[in-house]
């Protein structure tokens, strides 16, 4: 009847009662949950693939995607700019070696692109993104 701790973090109720309304709450404690735990990398990996499989050809067209999925709504031309941003600073660090594409997705290039189809470098960057995506307030809580 214990939930997962990762759920306790997120006022997940307990199973051996009934709940009407699950409690919403912002910590610090959740963020961290969000960018450390393992499933959530792991599911911004999936996206990034999804963005990369169903998004389209342009930057653009897989962000709009992805914040789509994420928000349940269009980016505003603002937002959309801050994504395309981030994912050219994150190409920039993984071209710069500051980031290794093959080691953040746990596969090596040549394997990824047999599984995938897409790119590890372009997946590696958008996998960030996706990150960033997930993590925000509107797609936690709203």
């Amino acid at each position: 009847s214990v939930p997962y701790p990762v759920l306790q973090v997120f006022d997940a109720p307990k199973g051996d009662a009934a709940c009407i309304r699950r409690q919403r709450s912002n910590t610090p404690l959740q963020a961290l949950v969000l960018l450390n735990e393992t499933q959530f990398p792991q599911c911004a990996q999936a996206l990034a693939t999804r963005l990369l499989r169903e998004g389209g050809d342009s930057d653009a067209s897989r962000l709009n995607y992805g914040f789509a999925l994420a928000t349940s709504r269009q980016a505003d031309a603002e937002e959309l700019s801050i994504l395309k941003e981030q994912l050219n600073q994150q190409r920039s660090r993984i071209a710069d070696g500051e980031i290794d594409a093959e080691k953040l997705l746990g596969v090596d290039a040549t394997t990824f692109k047999r599984l995938t189809g897409g790119s590890a470098t372009e997946a590696a960057a958008l996998m960030l993104v996706a990150r960033t995506l997930l993590n925000l307030d509107e797609t936690i809580s709203k």
